[in-house]
């Protein structure tokens, strides 16, 4: 990655990767346009820490690195913690419904895959927003398919309740004299 000695040149870089205008950079942190305009032209070089960290939290960056220009511009500790929330999907074991399926054809590296989608993410092309189409899309699929096997879990428990009740009536009529085809007709009439 490139570096950027000076503070306008950090704030240039995010300005350019969000490809958002000076103006909204400015109603986003609450300060004049001419603010902007003046920290872009390196005056003053280096803006009051309060500045930088509404700053930093706007464009989602490293505030040490917008401000002396120490570290990286977006920190790891994001891409540590998707990877941690995935899990090791390398060795994760088959759930029973997951059997029929294959296998990846190679192995999944959650922290280069990361890193990439960062990467396109932040890129100024029309890649990074066919990206981010598909990572809505997916997330959505991911949803409804716990939803989907939410249900279908209670629908198993519906009918594990409605069989045992079942059961207990066939029961309760042999227990009051009733015949097998009086049963037979009394649970063609339900």
């Amino acid at each position: 990655m490139r570096t950027y000695a000076e503070f306008k040149d950090r704030l240039q870089y995010l300005i350019d990767i969000k490809n958002i205008s000076q103006v909204a950079v400015a109603d986003a942190i609450g300060v004049q346009d001419s603010r902007i305009s003046d920290w872009l032209k390196g005056k003053p070089a280096n803006p009051q820490r309060k500045s930088c960290v509404k700053l930093a939290n706007f464009f989602q960056c490293n505030v040490d690195w917008l401000q002396k220009n120490i570290g990286e511009p977006f920190t790891q500790l994001k891409t540590g913690e998707i990877a941690a929330t995935l899990g090791d999907l390398k060795h994760r074991q088959k759930k029973p419904e997951e059997t029929e399926k294959e296998a990846p054809a190679t192995e999944i590296n959650i922290q280069e895959g990361v890193s990439m989608t960062e990467m396109v993410l932040l890129s100024n092309t029309s890649y990074a927003d066919a990206l981010w189409a598909n990572i809505k899309s997916f997330a959505k699929a991911v949803e409804m398919e716990k939803d989907m096997n939410e249900l279908k879990e209670n629908m198993r428990e519906m009918e594990r309740k409605i069989s045992d009740k079942m059961e207990r009536m066939e029961k309760l009529l042999l227990s009051l004299g009733a015949t097998d085809q009086e049963k037979r007709d009394s649970a063609a009439q339900s």
